[in-house]
């Protein structure tokens, strides 16, 4: 059924991507395949998915009294209908409805996927039409998982990388079923309302779990697949990354209720839209906090407009965004093979973590960005004997020099974790444990074991108001010079 333009809601313009022109040579065509199901373009240096672009739909309409979405009618922008627009240079262009979000909730707003009829055309401008605006650069874009275990040929030209490459089988041999509430006998006071995590990630192995014919987005608020639109949050990736950063999160604080959320294939992709509707999801169910461990890329200077918008909706409901900082071997080195700081006038900036601001690229932001956003990083450590210690004090004295292992920035990096997995005598560590696996590196995991001790400070202390005061209430080690240079507040142990 053709529809005029004006049926259509507001879509948010985005900023370009850096990406890679070396993609097509790096993977092979069996990994481009599996790495990019839908295909992918590179247009403006940006990695798109072929000809889709997202609507948001803010409009809301009365019904019986009650202030209601649009989207509240499974009629509107149905999955199947074809709608027109009007486009720059090309008159009127068809683009159909692939997919759609609606979650229900206070003030909730749609999403729609459309994709354009006609494959293979190149990406047009397309004309502000009444109030409702659709920009070229709206389109579907691909985010990538920090798993610590990059395509190193990426680094080379400093660009994110892999994205989602990794074993084709698993190297774990059992993991743990974890439970997505915690034990009654855990929770320390009846009166206090379960901590609430959402994991935005590749899903949750998770113990008695069973689907429910009939459930939808918006009756069910232990977790969603927005990727096949089902209650299914299982894990399949490789390196069980969703259920190891739950793992990590249960061991810091054993009463957080998880609530798995999954957006990342088994190759570690996510689509744009897909994340949209998790943080959307995350926000009408009431979490106290969301897990970040992904970013998506933009050119120094730029903006993801529409994620900093749904982010923004979090933070204003008083909702923490954990994200994780990124990892070196996925960002841009000098010619010595340093990696240069993160949102750098050269360098990449990595969306939401360079959120955690109130200005980015050059705008302000949301106050709540700069109260709610927080950004973490690893830091590593070796440990050595320090030779004229040991004689003077007859015992052996351990020696702990502390270094950034994952990406940095004393503008948007506000805290780094440890790295745990070496004991007392460890060469170079910059990994960390997760009950039930082999200790991993990246950033993604230091970002868990954050989440969970700002799970434990919000149980501790009622309501947490902004990060500063949080880092009163758990405050950060500083005094390693070649740290601090790279992290706003200090460090944290566990």
């Amino acid at each position: 059924m053709k529809r005029s333009p004006s049926d259509l809601e507001t879509v948010y313009p985005l900023s370009n991507l850096l990406v890679p022109d070396l993609i097509p040579y790096v993977l092979s065509p069996q990994q481009q395949s599996q790495v990019f199901p839908k295909g992918f373009t590179i247009d403006k240096q940006r990695l798109l998915v072929p000809n889709e672009y997202i609507v948001v739909g803010e409009g809301f309409v009365m019904k019986k009294g009650q202030r209601l979405s649009r989207f509240e009618d499974p009629n509107y922008l149905k999955v199947g209908e074809t709608y027109q627009i009007r486009a720059a240079q090309r008159g009127s262009i068809n683009v159909r409805v692939i997919k759609r979000c609606y979650c229900g909730g206070q003030d909730a707003v749609g999403l729609a996927l459309l994709q354009e009829e006609k494959a293979n055309t190149p990406l047009v401008e397309i004309d502000t039409v009444g109030k409702w605006e659709i920009f070229d650069a709206n389109q579907q874009l691909i985010g990538d998982l920090h798993t610590g275990d990059g395509n190193p040929q990426g680094k080379l030209k400093g660009y994110p990388n892999a994205y989602g490459i990794g074993p084709a089988v698993s190297t774990e041999q059992t993991i743990p079923e974890i439970t997505i509430s915690a034990k009654p006998e855990k929770l320390t006071s009846q009166k206090k309302l379960p901590i609430k995590i959402a994991i935005i990630d590749s899903g949750l192995k998770a113990s008695k779990r069973s689907v429910i014919k009939g459930q939808t987005c918006q009756n069910t608020d232990t977790g969603w697949n927005f990727i096949n639109n089902t209650s299914d949050t299982d894990d399949t990736h490789p390196q069980w990354h969703g259920t190891r950063i739950a793992s990590i999160i249960r061991s810091v604080f054993d009463e957080a209720t998880l609530v798995p959320i999954k957006v990342f294939n088994d190759a570690g992709t996510c689509e744009f839209f897909d994340v949209l509707c998790a943080l959307e999801y995350a926000r009408n169910i009431g979490v106290n906090i969301v897990n970040a461990s992904w970013s998506f890329s933009a050119n120094p200077g730029n903006r993801i407009r529409l994620l900093e918008y749904f982010i923004e909706r979090l933070t204003q409901k008083g909702i923490f965004v954990v994200c994780a900082a990124g990892n070196a071997i996925q960002y841009v080195q000098d010619q010595n093979g340093k990696t240069l700081p993160l949102g750098g006038k050269h360098t990449p900036w990595l969306f939401p973590a360079c959120y955690s601001q109130r200005r980015v690229a050059g705008n302000t932001t949301s106050p709540h960005f700069s109260e709610k956003v927080i950004t973490v990083t690893t830091v590593g450590r070796t440990s050595f004997l320090n030779a004229r210690e040991t004689r003077s004090r007859g015992a052996v004295q351990p020696v702990e020099d502390l270094f950034l292992a994952e990406n940095f920035s004393k503008r948007f990096v506000d805290v780094g974790v440890v790295a745990n997995s070496g004991g007392q005598f460890v060469l170079r560590d910059t990994s960390f444990v997760a009950p039930g696996f082999t200790p991993a590196p990246g950033s993604s995991y230091a970002t868990a074991y954050f989440s969970g001790i700002l799970a434990e400070a919000i149980n501790n202390n009622g309501p947490i108001r902004s990060k500063d005061v949080l880092f009163g209430q758990v405050p950060p080690e500083t005094g390693d010079v070649d740290v601090d240079r790279g992290i706003r507040v200090g460090y944290v142990r566990r």
